[in-house]
């Protein structure tokens, strides 16, 4: 519900995909 979040890019087998997202 629009909460804002940071996260790092990472590739994954399937392409591009977000990891550890955190809230801000």
């Amino acid at each position: 519900e629009n909460q804002k979040v940071e996260f790092d890019l990472a590739q994954g087998p399937k392409g591009p995909q977000a990891e550890n997202i955190r809230p801000l």
